[in-house]
């Protein structure tokens, strides 16, 4: 009804009691039948008349307002079960001012109005005086709106006027949870009858919570109870397994050491035929060796023989003679044209010696620099290369007759062999190539020669079991080490042999065979993965094993095995390699001692000792 009048525009006016009329301002009006109370609400104060009942509403004075809002108004008047009030029957009545509503009061309480009567005849009440009352009376119950927007019954403890507080009682009386609150919070609540009713449903509703709960309990344990009952299954589930993963292990360990012992049987009968097929070897070497000899005899007389197999002009004999041990090892003077050109043999590509490969400890030198080197004069291992250079020079006539081509294998140090002294043999394929090795194998070598049966036992067999050799000291390079000072190391013998106060100790010196080699003819590969076949016929490149090259194809027999195998691998490698089978076709004529410098700002550095810089 408040906000239907305040659509007149009219603002509150003074609270005014007329003889038989009830005149309120604006404002909310609020009715409880059952109580037969009437608030209404004025300028913030509580105006409580518990004495009429309100049956009429006349709205006076609407000469500002048009027909259309009349009749609304009307309209909803009716729609609250007001009926149309007639002036005519209202005595003493008055002119009504603008802001003000008029309430006909239809039927009264007689005794209470008495006692209203004789309060205000007693001056005790005056005519629509404002009470300072509760809008909730002490007792009564009320829905209080909690924190989490519900609400829930509470009954009325204590009002503060001044702050316009009250003080409930949560949740029925006895609960002992008081909460202030203002009255907006509130609103009219049920009656006892009412509020009892909501309380036994709420203990209704709590028994049946407590109900869901221990179900709920029940339902969780029962779960518990299988999910534990799964469990110990599985476990024991588990424990089967573990029993029977342990009887296959075991019964697989004794396969496996089966396996084994059968494995050793085999190998031992694999070195048993090995050894067989090195003697065989050997026997058929000597065969050879003893039908070369035989040759030379019926070719040559025998001084031709040793003609052929004397030692360079260009040696300085005297000085192998001398020596307990047969050989001499002859210093190059520095201002000699040949230690220049043995220096020439040292110059590799920076960037792959830099690089360097998994063979060296990870150093950073790019430049190898020739500091000494010997003439090494070995009369009795030249002569038994020179038999193996026989040997090789009559299978290559044989091939040749055959009308089998015998390419040349075309190397690196070729432009540097034409500076140096004694001419090659191009009958046999030969060539200068490098080895190199360590300071405590130097002697053994330069004495006895290469030996093809320790073959791998210092950089591996990776393309076979023979003798490697390489045209590039950058892949020679990877399999040296330092000889740091004089004496130092187990490298004294050498030392006494190579160094004198003519030729001192450079330091930190490394070494590197220059050997002269019949080559041939090779067998060329271009993979490191096994079984090897030649990259020229797809032929298997080692018949039995990894000692012996196959036959050259085309060749009747006695067949004629290749003499040196060529790993052309610069397509997946840095450096190509070169093999020999049989060391009478090497002789190492040159023993460079060199070091290793990296390149600084157009100058050197070192030298280094072989560890990463």
């Amino acid at each position: 009804m408040c906000d239907i009048l305040k659509q007149l525009g009219r603002s509150p006016g003074q609270v005014t009691l007329c003889s038989g009329t009830l005149t309120i301002p604006i404002g909310d009006i609020i009715g409880d039948i059952q109580t037969q109370e009437y608030r209404g609400s004025c300028l913030g104060l509580r105006f409580l008349h518990p004495v009429w009942f309100i049956d009429d509403v006349e709205v006076t004075n609407c000469e500002h307002t048009n027909r259309s809002t009349r009749s609304n108004l009307d309209k909803k008047l009716k729609a609250l079960d007001f009926q149309p009030f007639l002036s005519q029957n209202v005595s003493n009545r008055r002119k009504l001012n603008p802001q003000e509503v008029a309430l006909f009061v239809n039927k009264a309480d007689r005794q209470r109005q008495r006692k209203v009567e004789q309060e205000q005849q007693s001056g005790l009440q005056q005519d629509g005086q404002l009470l300072d009352q509760p809008r909730y009376p002490i007792g009564s119950n009320v829905y209080v709106k909690r924190s989490d927007g519900e609400e829930c019954i509470a009954i009325v403890t204590k009002y503060d006027a001044a702050k316009n507080f009250y003080t409930v009682e949560l949740e029925q009386a006895g609960s002992g949870k008081l909460k202030q609150c203002r009255e907006d919070a509130m609103r009219n609540g049920p009656s006892v009858r009412d509020a009892d009713q909501l309380r036994r449903e709420a203990e209704l509703k709590a028994e049946a919570a407590e109900r869901l709960r221990k179900q709920e309990a029940e339902e969780r344990d029962k779960q518990i109870k299988e999910a534990t009952a799964r469990l110990e299954e599985k476990l024991a589930k588990a424990e089967r397994d573990a029993e029977e993963f342990q009887k296959k292990t075991d019964l697989e360990k004794k396969e496996f050491l089966r396996r084994q012992n059968s494995l050793e049987g085999q190998r031992s009968k694999a070195e048993e035929k090995a050894k067989a097929e090195r003697e065989k070897r050997e026997e058929a070497e000597k065969k050879r060796a003893e039908e070369a000899d035989g040759f030379l005899k019926r070719l040559n007389p025998l001084e031709e023989r040793d003609k052929i197999r004397a030692p360079p002009d260009y040696w300085d004999k005297k000085m192998a003679e001398k020596a307990a041990d047969g050989f001499a090892a002859i210093a190059l003077n520095k201002t000699d044209p040949t230690f220049a050109a043995l220096g020439r043999f040292l110059e590799t590509d920076k960037v792959k010696l830099a690089k360097s490969g998994a063979d060296r400890a990870g150093t950073s030198h790019d430049t190898l620099k020739l500091a000494c080197a010997w003439r090494l004069e070995n009369p009795s291992l030249w002569d038994t290369y020179m038999s193996g250079v026989q040997m090789v020079g009559k299978d290559m006539e044989r091939i040749k007759a055959a009308g089998v081509t015998a390419g040349s294998v075309p190397v690196m140090t070729g432009s540097v062999a034409s500076s140096l002294p004694g001419q090659l043999r191009a009958n046999v394929n030969e060539a200068f190539l490098m080895h190199g090795t360590v300071p405590h194998v130097v002697l053994q070598i330069i004495s006895k020669g290469m030996n093809e049966r320790f073959a791998g036992a210092a950089a591996g067999t990776m393309f076979g079991q023979g003798s490697y050799l390489a045209e590039d000291a950058g892949k020679c390079d990877q399999y040296t080490m330092m000889d740091m000072q004089l004496n130092a190391g187990n490298a004294s013998d050498l030392h006494k042999r190579l160094y004198s106060p003519s030729v001192p100790h450079p330091g930190k010196v490394f070494y590197i065979l220059v050997c002269r080699v019949a080559l041939g003819f090779h067998v060329r590969i271009q993979t490191n993965s096994r079984p090897f076949k030649s990259a020229d016929t797809g032929q298997p490149v080692f018949p039995v094993n990894e000692r012996e090259l196959g036959p050259v194809p085309g060749i009747s027999a006695p067949a004629i095995l290749h003499h040196s195998l060529l790993a052309d691998v610069l397509h997946i490698m840095r450096y190509r390699e070169l093999l020999v089978f049989h060391s009478d076709y090497i002789y190492p004529e040159y023993l460079l001692g060199y070091q290793r410098f990296q390149s600084v700002g157009g100058s050197l550095k070192g030298p280094y000792d072989g560890v990463s810089h």
